[in-house]
C-alpha cells in the first residue's frame, strides 16, 4: 500500500539537489559545518493525522559489528495534525550540516549520512519516513576544529620509545657512578645519613 504522503526536496544550499527523496533519489554532498537549506514539498494522496513533521541529517553505520544510528541535526516543521487528500504543502527549512563523523566508505566499516524527511504518526500507526544519500566531507576552513585523535608514522613512534629509553639508561649509569665515587671519597666509612644518601643513589641506579 501507497504511503499517504510523498515527499519532494527542492535545495537552495547547497544548490544543485532537487526530486523525490527515496530510491535513487540524488545523492548531496555537504562540507561540515555549511548550511543546508532548502523547501520539502508535500503531496497528500489520503487523509492523514501526525504528531509532527520534521527534517533532519541523521548518520549510521554499516559494515562488522553493532550498527550505530545518531542525528547531527534536525528541525520540527509542523507539530501535529491532519492533512487532507489532494493538499499540496511547503515548508522550509535550515540547517548547519555537523563537524562530523565525516562520511567513509571502508573495507570492515562505512559511515552513511542522509537527509532524511519524517511524519511521526501514533504509536498504532508506522512514521511515513523518505531520505536522500549524504556526503558528509571535510571543510578547510574549519581545519583547527578537533575532529579526533590523529594518527602518527609507526618510526615516529618507535624514535621516541627509544629516545625515552636511552634517558633512562642514562639516568641510572650518573645514579650508579655517583654513588661509588661518593662512597670511595670518603672510604667506604659513612655515617647514618651519609649512608642513607650512598643508599638512594645506589638504588636509583638499579
Amino acid at each position: 500500500m501507497a504511503d499517504p504522503v510523498r515527499f519532494s526536496i527542492f535545495l537552495d544550499e547547497p544548490s544543485g539537489a532537487t526530486g523525490e527523496f527515496g530510491p535513487g533519489a540524488e545523492e548531496i554532498r555537504v562540507r561540515a559545518g555549511d548550511r543546508v537549506s532548502g523547501t520539502v514539498q508535500v503531496r497528500v494522496r489520503t487523509d492523514v493525522e501526525f504528531e509532527g513533521f520534521k527534517v533532519g541529517l541523521l548518520w549510521h553505520t554499516e559494515g562488522k559489528g553493532n550498527r550505530t544510528t545518531a542525528s547531527g541535526a534536525s528541525t520540527l516543521l509542523v507539530r501535529g495534525g491532519h492533512w487532507r487528500a489532494g493538499e499540496q504543502l511547503s515548508f522550509p527549512f535550515s540547517l548547519d550540516a555537523p563537524l562530523g563523523p565525516m562520511s567513509y566508505q571502508g573495507k570492515l566499516l562505512r559511515v552513511v549520512w542522509e537527509l532524511e524527511a519524517r511524519l511521526d504518526r501514533s504509536m498504532l500507526e508506522s512514521d511515513i519516513v523518505s531520505s536522500q544519500p549524504v556526503v558528509l566531507e571535510p571543510n578547510p576552513s574549519l581545519a583547527e576544529a578537533d575532529l579526533g585523535p590523529v594518527p602518527q608514522q609507526k618510526a615516529k613512534l618507535e624514535a621516541a620509545k627509544r629516545g625515552l629509553g636511552g634517558l633512562w639508561v642514562s639516568s641510572a649509569i650518573v645514579f650508579l657512578l655517583g654513588g661509588v665515587v661518593y662512597g670511595a671519597a670518603h672510604s667506604w666509612e659513612l655515617a647514618v645519613f651519609e649512608r642513607l644518601l650512598l643508599f638512594f643513589l645506589l638504588a636509583g641506579g638499579f
